[in-house]
């Protein structure tokens, strides 16, 4: 949940900027030595993996490069797999929509609902939904379908935290950033509304030149 949702639920233990001196530790002690190199590799398979990526985001990019030199640092090797998002996203034929990927940094918008059958149940898996990490957890899917029946925020509140809690134990999918749009009109214009999940001119039809003094 973005930070700006009233069913946020931050975790205090954790560190932002992340632990590489702990993530070192953690791949040694799971086997992963590091090679004259730098680069980690374990009963011969060195730690190396691809990050699929839209092309044409500047964000996006200088996101990738700085998330490969991090891994470098920790001795993983990343490729960066740039590609248009067409071709990332295509339903049924996108590299990501059918799974030929290993990770990918993409972004997404979310309306102002905490719902996210779509992305994090079973429900949601390709072609019917966006779980591109295939991820499935009983408790996830029957947590979402409580918060769905339930009326007082408190309830679904304390469901979504849940849900929070367990998605980042389990990691299918890792904000990195919460973007803000920023936009800027005229003043001349009243009744813009703007939104970035589904249309910034959504509202078109309520746009008016403001009298005039």
């Amino acid at each position: 949940m973005p930070p700006q949702s009233e069913f946020h639920a931050s975790d205090p233990s954790l560190r932002l900027g992340g632990d590489a001196q702990g993530a070192r530790r953690l791949l040694d002690e799971a086997g992963w030595k590091a090679g004259p190199d730098g680069v980690r590799s374990k009963n011969g398979t060195p730690l190396s993996f691809s990050l699929s990526l839209p092309t044409g985001y500047p964000t996006s990019n200088a996101v990738a490069v700085q998330l490969q030199a991090m891994w470098r640092a920790v001795g993983a090797d990343a490729s960066l797999r740039p590609a248009p998002s067409n071709v990332l996203l295509a339903p049924a034929t996108g590299l990501v929509v059918r799974g030929d990927f290993e990770l990918a940094l993409l972004t997404d918008g979310y309306a102002i609902s905490a719902d996210r059958a779509d992305t994090l149940t079973s429900s949601g898996f390709p072609p019917t939904g966006r779980n591109y990490a295939r991820y499935g957890d009983p408790d996830v899917d029957r947590w979402t379908a409580q918060a769905r029946a339930a009326v007082d925020t408190a309830t679904r509140r304390a469901l979504y935290a849940k849900i929070s809690a367990r998605v980042r134990r389990d990691a299918p999918v890792v904000p990195i950033i919460w973007q803000k749009q920023v936009y800027v009109y005229s003043g001349a214009i009243e009744g813009l509304r703007p939104e970035p999940v589904n249309s910034d001119l959504w509202n078109v039809y309520d746009w008016r030149l403001a009298p005039r003094n």
